[in-house]
This record gives C-alpha cells, structure tokens and sequence, in this order.
C-alpha cells in the first residue's frame, strides 16, 4: 500500500469516526434530520474516499464477485428446509429433557450424600 493510499484510508477512518462523535453525542440536542444527515454524510464521505485508494477498490471487486458467488448457490427447497428444522427442534429438545435429567438426578445425588 502506498503512502497515499495510506493517508486516503487515514482520512477517511477520521470523517467516519468524526461524523459518528458529531451525530451522536455533539449535536444531542439538534434536530434528529441534522443528526442523520451528518452521520450519513461523513460515512458517504469516508466510503467515497476509501473507494479511490487501492483497499477500497480491492473491496468493492471483492464484494461484487461475492455477490456473482450468492447467486451460483442452490439453495434448498421450502420442503427441506422445515423437514430439517424440524428435526433440529427435535434433537434440540431430547438434548435438553436429557440434560435436565442428568442435572436432576447429580442434584439429588449431592443432596443424599451430604445428608
């Protein structure tokens, strides 16, 4: 990374963190439309800034093929999907009645053996 790639990404850490100081604890008691366009004014700067250094064009080829990535993805059937929810609520369940179990039956073990 360059020098100043390292400054662009510098600048634009510092407008989102100051957006974020000013909007939500400086301008407390303005107006929430001011507020808001502050916060989302210097988060649009900051990734503004970010996308002409090299992190940030690196970021934005990254998420687009990430994206092309989601779309190749077979997701599974409506039908699949709660036959297998259901089975995980079964499992889910027997696990928990059996460790109750266990807690219950250690409990009155203890309490036996301390009398």
């Amino acid at each position: 990374m360059t020098a100043a790639d390292k400054a662009k990404v510098f600048l634009a850490l510092a407008i989102a963190l100051a957006g974020i100081y000013l909007s939500l604890l400086q301008l407390i008691q303005t107006q929430a439309l001011l507020r808001a366009l502050v916060f989302f004014g210097s988060l649009g700067t900051a990734a503004g800034i970010m996308y002409f250094s090299d992190p940030g064009r690196r970021f934005v080829v990254y998420a687009r093929e990430s994206l092309g990535e989601l779309r190749k993805v077979v997701w599974p059937q409506r039908e699949e999907v709660l036959k297998m929810s259901g089975v995980v609520i079964v499992f889910v369940t027997l696990v928990a009645i059996f460790l109750y179990l266990v807690d219950a039956l250690l409990s009155w073990l203890l309490g036996f053996l301390a009398l």
